[in-house]
């Protein structure tokens, strides 16, 4: 089986033997404000998510990777989860999101810029009222600006599928 399709399988798995699983959190008991790590297909980053309502979240994220050969990614981004209402502590959603990505050689050289958006389907589950660990997978598509890396020749579109685990502590 492809590794990137793994995640996926899993997720779905585990949502439909849920019912069965012994829940810990109802989702109008979790915090409402939180700080994500995030770790997976080459990405590593934190998310701040805010819960609009038991069915809405907001996702601000960012990220500083160093790839130690001189350059160094910074992302940042806004991303919107649409949760499935369902009783118990797993929570499946389907999103959207949208971001830059700035590439750097060195500090003080140029900066290479790409813009991305995706479409992503994952779950959380709350292990409590302020911890829950996650897992999406999503399908990515990155716009190369002029001076852009991503897609060959600069001002390409590339298409891509990437997955990711995170773990979430909550706040009131």
């Amino acid at each position: 089986m492809d590794m990137r399709v793994y995640p996926v399988v899993c997720l779905l798995g585990v949502q439909f033997i849920s019912p069965q699983i012994v829940l810990a959190a109802p989702p109008e008991n979790h915090g409402t404000r939180g700080i994500s790590v995030v770790v997976g297909s080459g990405q590593t980053g934190v998310r701040l998510p805010v819960w609009i309502s038991p069915q809405l979240a907001l996702v601000p994220f960012g990220s500083l990777n160093s790839t130690g050969d001189g350059w160094t990614e910074v992302s940042v981004g806004l991303g919107v989860r649409f949760y499935r209402r369902q009783s118990g502590s797993l929570f499946p959603y389907i999103g959207v999101k949208a971001g830059t990505l700035a590439s750097i050689y060195g500090w003080y050289e140029d900066a290479f810029f790409d813009y991305t958006a995706g479409l992503n389907y994952g779950g959380e589950y709350f292990f409590a009222r302020q911890f829950s660990v996650g897992i999406e997978a999503q399908l990515n598509v990155v716009k190369s600006g002029e001076s852009g890396i991503w897609s060959r020749p600069p001002g390409g579109i590339t298409v891509h599928t990437a997955s990711i685990i995170y773990a979430t502590l909550y706040f009131k």
